[in-house]
């Protein structure tokens, strides 16, 4: 059993939203609690985010309530009726997420006597409102992600794996079937990476203010997701076209894995490169360590033309990667100069 942050951080933001209604001495603090479960997120962006969109949602579900239950009272076929008028406007509104937190207002709300609504319905509504505010304060003090610690040991442990893909992709005592199920979990980790990209660029983007520095480092990691994503790509076709690939002549299965072996061996330099543990090259150095196959050799076997395609795609990719990475290093030496000026 695993407890992560995401599990604290719901725990704190259900005992806060407790003692904060506790305090306040308002009855039936439990629907603070199951408000602050409900809207808790990964992050402080989306947890703002999450938060105006919860509120304005219930201020909805609140506003409808009041005005039915005010009107024509709260029998079981006009709560009802305002379950889905609500649903229905938080559709309108794109408020998709918010929905299950405005029928449970509407529900607190319309499910207390009529005469006693002001006091109990509003009291309710007050409660959703702490448990929400709850879960963006616990997101914004506590346990906050590090994100770009995570992202950097998946996406580098994810180039590895693909770089020994490359290496043994044509050696003759590889599973077909392993190698196929070894992608699809690489895929995986991929869509993994993108999400934990996109909370960083969230994080930095539009909640805190971002130095210029932080910007390029951003965009180079950008850049090496789509470079996974390239080599995914690659191996994915190269091993629907495996037949056609194990029937090339000697000469031609030598070139391809002499260029797999070359290409696996410079995006293992990435990370290298990137965490300056190895010096930039010139950039027309890139070309000799990051070849492409050659198109005129392989002419005679237009079956595999998809495949040399999407090398080509590959190390295009690959050589962009090596120049951002280069930029980044560049602009911060610069940064460096400046300061020290």
């Amino acid at each position: 059993m695993r407890f992560g942050a995401r599990i604290f951080k719901t725990g704190l933001t259900v005992a806060l939203a407790l003692y904060i209604s506790m305090w306040l001495g308002l009855e039936n603090p439990v629907f603070a609690a199951i408000a602050a479960a409900l809207t808790i997120q990964p992050s402080v962006y989306r947890s703002w985010k999450n938060g105006l969109e919860q509120i304005q949602s219930n201020i909805i579900g609140a506003f409808v309530a009041t005005a039915f239950i005010l009107t024509l009272g709260n029998e079981p076929y006009i709560i009802a009726m305002v379950v889905m008028l609500v649903i229905a406007i938080n559709l309108k509104l794109k408020f998709e997420k918010s929905i299950t937190l405005s029928v449970m207002t509407v529900l607190a709300m319309m499910t207390v006597p009529q005469d006693q609504f002001l006091k109990f319905g509003m009291s309710r509504f007050a409660l959703v409102l702490i448990g929400v505010l709850s879960s963006f304060v616990i997101n914004l003090f506590f346990f906050r992600p590090q994100y770009e610690k995570v992202l950097f040991a998946r996406h580098k442990q994810l180039m590895d794996q693909i770089a020994i893909s490359l290496r043994f992709f044509l050696d003759p005592g590889r599973d077909a079937k392993v190698s196929r199920q070894d992608i699809q979990n690489m895929k995986k980790q991929q869509k993994s990476a993108e999400e934990l990209y996109q909370l960083l660029e969230e994080e930095n983007t539009h909640f805190q203010k971002i130095r210029f520095s932080q910007q390029r480092k951003l965009v180079v990691y950008r850049e090496m997701i789509q470079l996974t994503q390239e080599a995914l790509r690659f191996l994915e076709k190269a091993e629907h076209h495996r037949s056609n690939l194990d029937n090339l002549g000697e000469p031609l299965q030598t070139t391809l894995a002499d260029w797999l072996e070359k290409v696996a061996h410079a995006q293992e330099r990435i990370y290298l490169l990137f965490e300056k543990k190895l010096r930039d090259l010139p950039s027309s150095s890139n070309d000799d360590l990051i070849p492409s196959l050659p198109l005129a050799e392989f002419q005679a076997h237009p079956e595999v033309f998809p495949v040399i395609l999407y090398a080509e795609e590959y190390v295009s990719q690959l050589k962009h990667t090596v120049l951002m990475i280069q930029q980044l290093h560049a602009s911060e030496e610069t940064a460096e100069g400046e300061t020290t000026a």
